[in-house]
């Protein structure tokens, strides 16, 4: 019985190490997943609600400690002036950022990220007048840095937290314009990766070179 145990812990042991092994960000190993995500806006209303978003976000591994990642996502902002009036938010943005993998080859990878990219606004106040129109330009730019921490359960899908904070090119996310203070925002995301790079890996592996003749 003792013999079967210790067999069986040595058979786990290697199959850990083994998962560890792949569990890392190699060069041109890409991954696709959803986010979720609560914000808070920091803006020229005199409160801001918790705001709710969600994205498709990217991972790509260009160099060992080198990566690209980004999202495409919608945020939803509220808030108030100092009349009471509601004004609400809904921007979309499309994000690109250069990262570095602290600790590529392993099952946690801490990283840190910075970059930009652009957003579409629309805002409304008393969810009934439209505060931005066609000749407003609600296309802008935006910065973005912060950190985060991809977790890899299975070679082939992480888990990815992330907390980064965000400011806009123009002051005019929640629809007023001409304040004091400039739009940024600060926002924790938790998604998933699915990685097709280690698919095609694994599916090789499979394939002996025997089999090929």
């Amino acid at each position: 019985m003792r013999r079967r145990f210790l067999s069986a812990l040595v058979l786990c042991s290697l199959f850990l190490v083994s998962a560890t092994s792949f569990a890392q960000l190699r060069a041109w190993k890409f991954g696709v997943g959803l986010n979720g995500s609560v914000s808070q806006l920091q803006s020229d209303l005199r409160t801001n609600d918790l705001g709710f978003g969600a994205s498709v976000g990217y991972t790509l591994s260009v160099a060992e400690h080198v990566g690209i990642r980004g999202s495409f996502g919608l945020n939803s902002f509220t808030g108030k002036d100092a009349l009471g009036n509601e004004y609400r938010s809904n921007p979309f943005s499309a994000k690109f950022f250069l990262s570095y993998d602290i600790l590529p080859e392993s099952q946690w990878n801490p990283f840190i990220f910075a970059g930009g990219g652009v957003y579409y606004v629309s805002a409304t106040r008393n969810d009934t007048e439209f505060l931005i129109g066609a000749n407003d330009q609600p296309w802008d730019i935006l910065f973005a840095g912060g950190a985060g921490i991809d977790i890899f359960p299975d070679p082939l899908w992480s888990i990815t937290i992330s907390a980064e904070g965000t400011l806009m090119g123009k002051d005019k996310i929640e629809g007023v314009r001409g304040g004091s203070s400039k739009d940024v925002y600060s926002q924790v995301n938790i998604g998933f990766r699915y990685y097709f790079y280690d698919t095609l890996f694994f599916l090789n592996q499979q394939v002996s070179p025997s089999d090929s003749n």
